[in-house]
């Protein structure tokens, strides 16, 4: 029973706290939008948007990349040597964002 009562109270904090940054992040646009020149707003959303795709481009092309040359029930050199290309990919997502 307390398993089911801390499932739903974290449950309940989760929606809470998407919905707090929902409301966040819309309000924060909405004040931009409106104190900002249409040109200078479009210009730093189109200038976000680039930074935070290649930022996530880098460590999901790098896993995929290591997950294709990886076997399953492999050991060895090739998993090591996988494993490492795939981790190597977040400090190189970090430094460029």
């Amino acid at each position: 029973q307390s398993t089911m009562a801390g499932l739903a109270r974290g449950l309940g904090a989760l929606f809470a706290l998407q919905l707090f940054t929902r409301l966040l992040s819309f309000a924060v646009n909405a004040f931009l939008a409106r104190s900002l020149g249409p040109a200078w707003y479009a210009f730093a959303n189109m200038q976000l948007h680039l930074i935070a795709s290649t930022a996530l481009f880098l460590p999901k092309e790098g896993l995929r990349r290591a997950a294709q040359r990886i076997y399953p029930g492999g050991v060895g050199s090739p998993l090591a040597w996988g494993m490492n290309v795939a981790w190597l990919s977040v400090p190189v997502a970090a430094s460029v964002a």
